[in-house]
């Protein structure tokens, strides 16, 4: 769908004004929230982890797509607390004190 692909381009891109906007418009448009996560937003910061991956981006890029999706997830929020989405999976995510990693 072609507002998958738009809201996918502006993460990349790292620009939140159209994140916000596609998002806005896929759900003026009847998409649900989850379908708006899992298509649009979700496979864009995968792109962005295996552009990473391959040192084609670097760290403040990576941030900037983050952060950008994280517009996106704003617009999302109220409609997602108490909703219908369902937990697939817990994650839980650490480091070693001191640690430098990448």
């Amino acid at each position: 769908m072609e507002i998958f692909k738009e809201i996918e381009e502006a993460v990349i891109k790292g620009d939140p004004n159209k994140v916000t906007e596609w998002v806005q418009k896929a759900l003026d448009e009847g998409i649900t929230p989850d379908d708006v996560i899992s298509e649009g937003l979700l496979p864009a910061m995968e792109i962005v982890g295996k552009n990473y991956a391959e040192a084609k981006i670097f760290i403040p890029e990576m941030l900037i797509a983050a952060n950008a999706m994280k517009t996106g997830l704003a617009v999302l929020n109220p409609l997602l607390v108490g909703g219908k989405m369902k937990t697939i999976a817990k994650v839980v995510i650490g480091t070693v004190k001191g640690d430098l990693h990448d």
